[in-house]
């Protein structure tokens, strides 16, 4: 019995998925990339937002602070 030749278009095909993968891989990084960038610009706007938050709340502890002082030594007098 003569050994038989393996199917061609079957092995195209596997070459043609693993060629797909590869391109999938390839293109899957590059919008990671492309993400990573945007969030690079999406978490410095945000950073910006709560640091400024950070001053408001800040400046309202020091407001609440003085006045607290301010009636303590109201109420030693």
């Amino acid at each position: 019995m003569k050994p038989r030749k393996p199917d061609r278009s079957v092995s195209k095909m596997d070459v043609l998925k693993d060629i797909r993968g590869l391109l999938s891989a390839t293109q899957e990084r590059e919008d990671s990339a492309e993400a990573r960038l945007r969030d690079e610009g999406g978490l410095k706007a945000e950073t910006a937002r709560l640091e400024e938050q950070i001053r408001y709340y800040k400046e309202l502890v020091q407001k609440q602070q003085d006045e607290l002082h301010r009636l303590e030594s109201e109420k030693k007098e």
